[in-house]
């Protein structure tokens, strides 16, 4: 059976979230041993076997509860309501791991079964009296605020930004060669017309989370929506393995075509699109001070949208530029259409197109349109 790339980003996201904490658990036991060890007795190795136990039962449990549950209801909750429902969540979880991990603990420690009444006396009192139970309370519940932090950071910028953010890479504007997609759905006034605003923002929000499988598959960055319109980046050495760029439009096509029927029952109508390709230098960096993002600024960003609007002219779903598709190690995959010089509106300098479709080259003389 075939997962899904969103299933297995899900899936990866535990395993994450499973290995950082078992490394902080074990970290914890290092310095409890450390500290506590000097003035009452204190087993590391009991305590490292009861904290791998706890965090191995915590890390599936909650990580699962995060990854395949709480995430998607926080989308669908007012945002206090959502905060809520993390916190009541994971304090009831911690606390019940961090009640069960002590009767490990006194067990393995006074060699006695869990259930003996002085390792049920030596839990209770530190739940009660002990103002361990309230640190490591305060600990993991830290520990999974940074987790669902760093998630949710994720969700919104795309894969692998938190980190980026978290290392100061773009604290300082840099520069990156990337390639740009726009893509964009056909007859998105007319569709919005006749669907009403509810059914077409509906529309939407299937077909951005529908192509999000392909996209990710590519290891392409979502950079960001406008209206009816998604802007996808790739670092350029990624985007032109295996022309990852190229075959990522063609597999948003099949997507989109599987689920023809289930488009056709919900508004009717299946969209279709079309998009421009270009590659080019831009400079990355964070801005904003009351709202931070990411932001690309460059000329290539413009070119690429340029090159997308010629799309309607020449009656095809793709163009690349010629600059782009002559990097393409598949290239020769495809059958390749070369169009015209033209320069693009606003542009000085001219830009080669070509069309392109899935099947084997028949690379044509330029055509005059």
């Amino acid at each position: 059976m075939m997962l899904s790339t969103n299933l297995k980003i899900k899936i990866k996201t535990v395993l994450i979230i499973l290995a950082g904490w078992l490394f902080l658990g074990a970290y914890i036991s290092v310095y409890n041993h450390l500290l506590i060890s000097a003035v009452k007795d204190y087993n590391f190795w009991n305590s490292l076997i009861t904290t791998t136990v706890a965090v191995l039962v915590a890390a599936l449990t909650g990580g699962n509860m995060i990854v395949f549950v709480l995430r998607k209801r926080f989308e669908q909750q007012p945002l206090g309501l959502g905060l809520i429902s993390y916190a009541a969540t994971f304090v009831l979880l911690i606390g019940a791991v961090t009640l069960a991990a002590s009767f490990l603990y006194n067990s393995l420690n006074m060699e006695l079964p869990f259930y003996h009444q002085d390792v049920v006396q030596d839990v209770k009192r530190f739940m009660l009296k002990d103002y361990g139970f309230l640190l490591n309370l305060m600990t993991w519940s830290t520990i999974v605020s940074f987790t669902v932090l760093a998630l949710h950071v994720n969700d919104n910028y795309g894969q692998g930004v938190f980190k980026n953010m978290l290392l100061g890479r773009y604290h300082q504007p840099k520069l990156e060669d990337r390639i740009f997609m726009f893509l964009d759905i056909n007859g998105s006034t007319t569709i919005a017309e006749a669907l009403g605003n509810v059914q077409y923002f509906k529309l939407l929000s299937k077909f951005f989370a529908d192509i999000s499988d392909p996209i990710v598959e590519s290891k392409g960055q979502i950079y960001q929506y406008v209206g009816d319109e998604v802007v996808v980046s790739w670092p350029l050495s990624e985007g032109l393995k295996d022309s990852k760029a190229l075959k990522c439009f063609f597999d948003i096509e099949d997507v989109v075509n599987a689920k023809s029927e289930k488009y056709e029952k919900l508004f009717g109508l299946t969209p279709t699109f079309k998009a421009g390709l270009h590659f080019g230098e831009v400079t990355i960096g964070e801005v904003g001070s009351i709202k931070k993002d990411i932001v690309f600024a460059g000329d290539v960003l413009n070119t690429t949208s340029r090159i997308q609007d010629q799309c309607s002219k020449y009656h095809v779903n793709l163009l690349v530029s010629k600059k782009l598709l002559d990097l393409m190690p598949g290239a020769s995959n495809y059958q390749t259409t070369k169009l015209e010089q033209i320069t693009l509106r606003g542009k000085q300098k001219q830009v080669t197109l070509c069309s392109v479709n899935r099947h084997e080259l028949t690379y044509e003389a330029p055509v005059s349109l």
